[in-house]
């Protein structure tokens, strides 16, 4: 259960930094 609310973290964390990539672009 912590092993998939991790991986869930590190996914929100990665759509966060692509979507602030598109928006400085």
């Amino acid at each position: 259960m912590a092993n998939a609310a991790l991986m869930l973290r590190k996914f929100v964390m990665a759509v966060d930094v692509q979507t602030r990539g598109v928006q400085q672009a």
